[in-house]
């Protein structure tokens, strides 16, 4: 089935999804989140669980960006 990435840049995690936040390996602070992907078939028009999400966070740190699959 073919599919596409939809997702959003920024913004905030909801709040059952916060234990995924990841702490940064150089300061040790909870990161950012970068953008939030989601797999969806195409002209589906309904969220079907595939690939599930990936997010991306970073730190203002400059420690090294984290990508979490769920």
């Amino acid at each position: 089935v073919p599919s596409q990435i939809l997702g959003h840049i920024g913004g905030e995690l909801p709040l059952y999804e916060l234990n995924t936040i990841p702490d940064c390996d150089i300061c040790k602070e909870p990161m950012h989140l970068v953008s939030k992907l989601e797999d969806r078939p195409l002209g589906s028009g309904l969220l079907i669980y595939l690939g599930g999400y990936g997010y991306i966070f970073d730190c203002a740190c400059g420690g090294p960006p984290k990508m979490i699959y769920n």
